[in-house]
């Protein structure tokens, strides 16, 4: 269990460290970082469904959900992608997510 959230969780710490020091303009004016966010997220997504539901139900806190949908935003929408709301995730609630995780993972530890 602990693998699989941890590889979540270096996933979204892999997109963190990667958006350091940038900003939502730099996503609009840039094709190769858009496109290295995009597919970043998409890994994001993809992990987190891959999340099997006796996992989740031990993790009752985590959007598990909301961070699959990633994945489909970045797939099936890529053309009416909202960069702003993006960012958002990005910078707020990718953070959110792995707080959470690693909050979960450390009651669970019993650290």
């Amino acid at each position: 269990m602990h693998d699989i959230i941890q590889t979540l969780i270096e996933s979204i710490a892999t997109v963190q460290d990667f958006v350091v020091g940038k900003t939502v303009d730099d996503i609009l004016a840039d094709t190769d970082f858009k496109d290295a966010v995009l597919a970043l997220l998409e890994q994001v997504g993809e992990r987190a469904e891959a999340v099997p539901q006796d996992i989740r139900e031990q993790f009752p806190n985590v959007n598990f959900a909301g961070a699959a949908f990633l994945k489909d935003i970045v797939m099936h929408d890529f053309f009416g992608i909202d960069y702003e709301s993006l960012w958002g995730i990005i910078t707020g609630g990718l953070i959110v997510l792995s707080d959470d995780l690693r909050s979960q993972l450390q009651s669970l530890s019993g650290e």
